[in-house]
């Protein structure tokens, strides 16, 4: 919904498609908002993030 292709508006039609076109595929910007992404998820979960992929490794959350 974000990058200029859209969404279709109903399932399995070419036409009428939805598109806020705020971002292309590929571009640096995509980058920049993925590493601050990934920036925010960090420093909101740090210690918590690095438990959970820790006891991931080890066989899972249960």
């Amino acid at each position: 919904m974000l990058t200029p292709h859209g969404v279709p508006w109903q399932p399995f039609s070419r036409s009428g498609r939805f598109s806020l076109n705020l971002c292309s595929t590929g571009s640096p910007g995509e980058y920049c908002f993925l590493a601050c992404v990934v920036a925010a998820v960090w420093f909101g979960m740090g210690e918590d993030l690095l438990r959970l992929v820790r006891r991931l490794g080890q066989g899972g959350l249960f």
